[in-house]
């Protein structure tokens, strides 16, 4: 008997890790801003969040860079047409001390996000994402799994944070961040992809 897979609606979460951006530099500057500057408020619960236009500020074009290098494979992944202009449409810093978190959210009118990690103590929260397929939530399988560790096999994601890294997403796809358990600053940095045609 023949036999075949279909994975069908997957969702896709990106990793890339940088060694190359000087996170110390980056984690002065915007603890600087933190003392200057009120914060926006949107998911976070406690914390700073900075004013979403640093994707057009110079000091952090090394990350920029690193996001539109590394989106070349997610546009061979998805059959993008070529010529495909990416725009970070905004980015923005997120300082989380003790205690801090950010709730259950999504990006909405955009194609992807991304979140890229700065300064990351150990207990800060991981970055958790929760599956979109809602309707599987009607069946709670999580008592007859072998291996739950298996993602596709349970209704949240844990990732934990991590100096360098960068984490691409679809926007649609709802999470959080959980509270900062460290007596160290969390920070990264966070944005938005609007993909268009050349």
């Amino acid at each position: 008997m023949d036999e075949s897979l279909s994975l069908l609606f997957p969702t896709e979460v990106w990793q890339f890790k940088s060694d190359n951006i000087d996170n110390k530099i980056l984690l002065s500057s915007i603890l600087k801003d933190e003392q200057k500057e009120d914060s926006l408020h949107h998911s976070n619960v406690g914390g700073w969040h900075s004013a979403d236009n640093l994707h057009l500020d110079s000091r952090f074009g090394g990350v920029v860079d690193f996001i539109i290098e590394n989106f070349d494979c997610i546009c061979k992944r998805n059959n993008y047409i070529d010529n495909l202009i990416i725009k970070i449409n905004a980015m923005w810093s997120m300082v989380n001390r003790n205690n801090h978190f950010n709730i259950n959210h999504v990006h909405p009118r955009f194609d992807w996000s991304f979140c890229y990690y700065i300064n990351t103590p150990i207990g800060c929260g991981n970055i958790v994402f929760v599956d979109p397929r809602i309707r599987k939530t009607m069946v709670n399988q999580a008592s007859i799994l072998s291996n739950y560790e298996n993602p596709s096999s349970h209704e949240i994601y844990f990732m934990a944070p991590t100096a360098g890294l960068l984490i691409i997403f679809p926007s649609y796809l709802e999470h959080y961040v959980e509270p900062n358990l460290s007596e160290e600053v969390r920070v990264s940095l966070s944005g938005n992809i609007i993909l268009e045609k050349g």
